[in-house]
């Protein structure tokens, strides 16, 4: 008898692991800062942030988080975000858009 067992190559990733969590996108208030944002958010090392529009971003933080908590978190990291900016004279807002993943 003769067993085939399938190599590791056959599959992505992707297609081994359903992978569906909601795609969390972020809107900023003022868009020269997108890139400042983006850079804070990369800087922590647990975010994927990319940026889908003049205004937008497209974030997830890695690990074990369900959909509210990395709500929370992503609030969080958010507001402290904005308290830094306004604590420099800059008045930013940014706020979480639902998006079905």
């Amino acid at each position: 008898m003769h067993v085939v067992s399938p190599r590791r190559s056959d599959r992505s990733p992707a297609e081994s692991i359903p992978y569906n969590k909601p795609v969390t996108l972020l809107r900023i208030s003022d868009p020269g800062l997108l890139d400042l944002l983006r850079a804070d958010l990369l800087s922590r090392g647990d975010i994927v942030a990319e940026v889908v529009d003049e205004d937008t971003l497209r974030v997830d933080i890695l690990g074990s988080y369900g959909v509210e908590g990395m709500r929370m978190a992503t609030e969080l990291r958010l507001r402290a975000w904005e308290e830094a900016q306004r604590a420099r004279g800059v008045d930013v807002h940014v706020e979480i858009v639902d998006e079905v993943g």
